[in-house]
């Protein structure tokens, strides 16, 4: 249980409303965003997710972020993005997006090599 309570110094503990797609099922269902970080969230909803799962969250002021389940305990899972993204950008407070030209992905990190991936 200690691991699922340490967390990333850049978290931003501010909770949202988003919608999650599982790949596989049908339709989106409605969660709260807790914990965003540049390479993932902790979710929380009544939506059946298994561990290594790939979904689709779609954020307000961002878009939709591709991931992967990375753990599930009860209601509450942990989601890594595919790609790092700019947490400010979906909280509205960050006035430059790294790619303005694409609002789809508006906030990913625009250095890749810097990136990791779970696996």
């Amino acid at each position: 249980m200690a691991a699922l309570e340490k967390t990333d110094p850049q978290n931003h503990d501010r909770f949202l409303m988003a919608e999650i797609s599982v790949a596989g099922n049908d339709g989106a269902h409605q969660i709260r965003v807790r914990n965003l970080s540049a390479g993932g969230m902790m979710g929380e909803g009544s939506v059946a997710v298994d561990s290594g799962s790939q979904v689709e969250v779609a954020m307000p002021n961002f878009g939709s972020v591709p991931g992967r389940v990375a753990w599930v305990q009860g209601d509450r899972f942990g989601v890594a993005f595919a790609d790092e993204i700019d947490p400010e950008i979906v909280f509205g407070s960050s006035a430059v997006a790294s790619d303005a030209g694409d609002p789809e992905r508006a906030g990913v990190a625009s250095d890749r090599r810097s990136q990791t991936r779970l696996r």
